[in-house]
């Protein structure tokens, strides 16, 4: 950790964000290729980055919150 510019909590919260974003993804389609990567012209990535700077990474509900919020954005971005 001493070689990282993050704390400890920031590390977990990108982790977890990351990973909650992977099932994100998987439950959407990117096995079948059907999954937009780019919302409104922003990577998923920079979307959940917005996300998580919002959320409490203490709390009970942060994998649940993270994807509630991505899929509120996808819905809105890239619903057919």
């Amino acid at each position: 950790m001493g070689h990282l510019s993050m704390s400890f909590d920031e590390l977990y919260e990108i982790y977890v964000g990351k990973n909650i974003l992977n099932i994100f993804r998987q439950d959407n389609g990117y096995k079948d290729g059907s999954y937009q990567k780019v919302w409104d012209g922003r990577e998923d990535n920079e979307h959940l980055a917005d996300v998580l700077a919002t959320l409490d990474c203490d709390s009970a509900s942060f994998k649940k919150d993270i994807y509630l919020a991505l899929n509120e954005i996808y819905s809105s971005q890239c619903a057919a």
